[in-house]
């Protein structure tokens, strides 16, 4: 049978109506359980496969700076994800820290959020930081300096452990606690728990210890937490591109202190060393920091002493960040005492830390050098 051209032109418009209904019904569900309909925001989009010169482009371009994983709130000084858990709404401790040889072996120095090293007259001082942990005791405590107030300023205004000094640091520390730099809570202060422990066997000089709990409970109510120094990874985050593997530092500080962080794969930190022996606490366990920041900073000569030296840490320098058994070259900058370091690579991206406690330098230019792998071997065969 034939049909007509009218026919075929009813036949084929019939068929054009089923296609549309059809193609309506399955953009819609058509009635099934097969899911929602998918909105424009939801609906997956297709990328065509790249061609061999897309592959050569992509090839050619720059890696992409890795960023932290988001993880919601953290703990300041630490990075450690709070994970449901309030935030502590305490300030900052600092606690200025003797390192004579004679004040060894010195409490508190793995129970600190961060632990600061600086130039003094001939010799390293520390500045122990908490926030999120305490010592009882802390110590040796030992006295201040011009350096303490701009330093103690990169913590908001925290408070500040010392055990006095000559009349001008008096007054520094006096005018660092008027611009809000710090909080006094020194032994002239009458607050906390002090004592002298003289079963050390060591000069008097050496043998002053407080606690930070007792500390801790003299701050104001009005004082806040710490703000965030570093920016911190997680998961497989690796810590930065630039990152090289490296088996650790030496650092040569002026007056003769020769200092080393070396990389532990079994312990997954870095081993402090000083004067070529194992720097432990009070408890015998050695300081291995996951990470460990050096900012070049110059000195100038401070006015309480002509011999002794004042670190500036206000302004730029060079960065060099260790973690993960790398290290990655970068920059600091800190335009204002009340603003805290700035730390990031050499293209102003952020360097991801490794989450627990940061140790920081205070080298000057010049004095930090890369250990050779059997110079690191011979120091991690000595460790405890």
């Amino acid at each position: 049978m034939s049909l007509t051209r009218n026919q075929i032109y009813v036949a084929l418009a019939a068929v054009a109506v089923v296609v549309v209904i059809v193609v309506i019904l399955l953009m819609s569900g058509g009635g099934s359980d097969a899911g929602p309909v998918l909105t424009d925001e939801e609906a997956p989009v297709s990328t065509p496969d790249p061609s061999a010169d897309d592959i050569e482009a992509a090839d050619e371009s720059p890696e992409a700076t890795p960023t932290p994983s988001p993880v919601g709130p953290v703990e300041p000084l630490t990075g450690v994800p709070l994970d449901g858990t309030p935030a502590l709404d305490r300030p900052a401790l600092m606690v200025k820290l003797d390192n004579h040889p004679q004040a060894r072996p010195q409490i508190g120095l793995n129970q600190a959020d961060q632990g600061i090293e600086l130039l003094v007259e001939g010799i390293t001082r520390l500045a122990l930081v908490f926030h999120t942990s305490d010592s009882d005791p802390v110590g040796p405590v030992r006295s201040g300096r011009s350096s303490d107030p701009d330093l103690a300023a990169n913590y908001g205004m925290p408070l500040f452990a010392w055990s006095g000094g000559n009349a001008t640091v008096r007054a520094e520390v006096r005018q660092g606690e008027i611009d809000g730099k710090l909080y006094d809570v020194g032994i002239d202060q009458g607050v906390g728990e002090w004592f002298r422990d003289g079963s050390r066997g060591v000069d008097y000089e050496h043998t002053l210890f407080s606690s930070t709990p007792s500390l801790f409970a003299a701050a104001p109510e009005e004082l806040g937490p710490p703000p965030q120094i570093f920016d911190y990874r997680y998961g497989d985050s690796p810590p930065n591109p630039s990152a090289e593997p490296i088996p650790g530092v030496q650092i040569d500080w002026r007056g003769g202190v020769t200092v080393n962080w070396v990389w532990s794969d079994e312990q997954q930190g870095w081993l402090r060393f000083q004067r070529g022996t194992p720097h432990v606490d009070g408890d015998g366990i050695q300081v291995a920091p996951p990470n460990v920041v050096l900012l070049t900073t110059p000195y100038g000569t401070s006015a309480a002493s002509a011999g002794s030296p004042q670190a500036l840490t206000v302004g730029t320098g060079e960065a060099l960040v260790l973690t993960d058994g790398r290290a990655i070259e970068g920059q600091w900058n800190r335009p204002e005492a009340l603003v805290p370091w700035q730390v990031t690579d050499l293209d102003s991206d952020p360097i991801g830390l490794t989450p627990g406690q940061t140790w920081i330098g205070l080298p000057e230019a010049g004095n930090v050098t890369i250990m050779s792998q059997a110079a690191a071997d011979d120091l991690l065969a000595s460790a405890p």
